[in-house]
């Protein structure tokens, strides 16, 4: 069920011009009820009238941050030269992985 999910995400993720990064392959090995016992997951059981499963710390830095940092485009480096006019940049225009660039940038 979670594979068909991520199919209907990532393809309207996609449709709208965003980017979709799959981490599945770096919670391998970490998921819940894996090799390891509980020491080794990188999910929290949360229950109530439901279940629901949320990243521990450990899910978020080693899990999501590696795949998903290697998809965003990197922002232009701070101008730290001081006041005064400026040459255009090769990334004037420039957007976020997932946005949209505006028409001629």
């Amino acid at each position: 069920m979670a594979d068909r999910a991520d199919a209907v995400i990532e393809g309207a993720a996609v449709g709208a011009g965003f980017t979709f990064v799959d981490v599945c392959p770096a919670f391998t090995g970490h998921g819940v009820c894996g090799p390891g016992g509980m020491g080794n997951e990188w999910l929290l059981r949360i229950k109530n009238d439901w279940e629901s499963y949320h990243p521990t710390a450990t899910g978020q830095y080693a899990g999501y941050l590696p795949p998903v940092s290697a998809a965003i485009e990197p922002w232009p480096a701070p101008d730290t030269r001081g006041p005064g006019p400026r040459p255009p940049t090769a990334s004037a225009g420039a957007a976020p992985v997932g946005g949209k660039r505006s028409p001629g940038g």
